[in-house]
């Protein structure tokens, strides 16, 4: 399905990943970071004190022209290696496995809010989406529920996620297709 074209079909999308697709040019690159740190800020309590939300900071303060490329760089850096860490977990029996979740969605979406140009305002949504996927599928299993009622939580809380998110950008940033001194 092709992207929004005009004000009218932007101001119609209920994708936010798609409705941040349709921004072009520098110009909107700071407004479209503090997007993506507002997102992060909905999951906050997920993200682990210290150094995790650091690079959320940094990221924030560069978007507000308080940080460096440098700074922003070396938060990437770490981001990456906090993924990596996150790629594996150990049950009680002493169990190696790969890729936990929620934890890898959480710190990919630290990572993605120190990626360059507009990359955060689309992967942080989408890593946002995936944790809260998975914790509504696991607290209706934690509620006895079975894969089938699991799913449709987990479908229900995308879908309410994405409309938070959405009307953020609709508000923090606005229509890309309407001149922004005409607001």
């Amino acid at each position: 399905m092709a992207l929004p074209q005009t004000a009218a079909e932007w101001a119609a999308e209920t994708d936010v990943i798609r409705m941040a697709k349709c921004y072009r040019g520098r110009h909107w690159f700071p407004k479209l970071r503090l997007f993506a740190i507002a997102c992060c800020r909905r999951i906050w309590h997920l993200i682990p004190p210290g150094m995790s939300r650091d690079r959320v900071e940094t990221a924030e303060r560069f978007a507000m022209g308080q940080a460096t490329k440098g700074e922003l760089a070396a938060a990437n850096v770490g981001a990456t290696l906090e993924i990596e860490q996150s790629r594996f977990y150990t049950n009680n029996a002493q169990t190696s496995y790969s890729y936990s979740e929620p934890g890898f969605s959480v710190a990919s979406t630290v990572k993605a809010c120190t990626l360059p140009a507009e990359h955060p305002a689309i992967f942080v949504p989408m890593h946002i989406l995936r944790v809260v996927s998975h914790l509504a599928y696991r607290e209706e299993i934690a509620r006895g529920g079975d894969h089938r009622s699991a799913t449709l939580s987990a479908e229900a809380a995308q879908r309410a996620e994405t409309e938070c998110m959405a009307t953020l950008l609709r508000t923090m940033v606005g229509n890309p297709f309407i001149d922004e001194a005409k607001r």
